[in-house]
C-alpha cells in the first residue's frame, strides 16, 4: 500500500502500526516518486506489506463489516 496522506493521520498511523505500507506527505512529489521505485525494485519487500495489510484487514473485520460499503468523499 501506499498513501499520500498527512502525517499523523489516522490512515498513516493503522499503515505504520501494522508495516503494511508506505506514508508520504501530500505535495512532496520527490518522496512519492523514491516510494514508487522503492516497492517497484522489492518484490519481497511488497509481499511482506501485503501480507501485514491482509492479516490487519482480517484481525479488524467481521463478516457483517465485510459486507458494507463504506462511504468515500473526494
Amino acid at each position: 500500500m501506499l498513501a499520500r496522506v498527512p502525517a499523523d493521520s489516522e490512515i498513516d498511523i493503522v499503515i505504520r502500526d501494522h508495516k503494511s505500507g508506505e506514508v508520504v506527505e501530500p505535495g512532496d512529489a520527490a518522496s512519492l516518486a523514491e516510494a514508487i521505485l522503492r516497492l517497484r525494485d522489492d518484490a519481497m519487500r511488497v509481499k511482506r506489506l501485503s501480507a501485514n495489510a491482509y492479516a490487519a484487514y482480517k484481525g479488524h473485520t467481521t463478516p457483517s463489516t465485510k459486507l458494507s460499503r463504506p462511504s468515500v468523499t473526494c
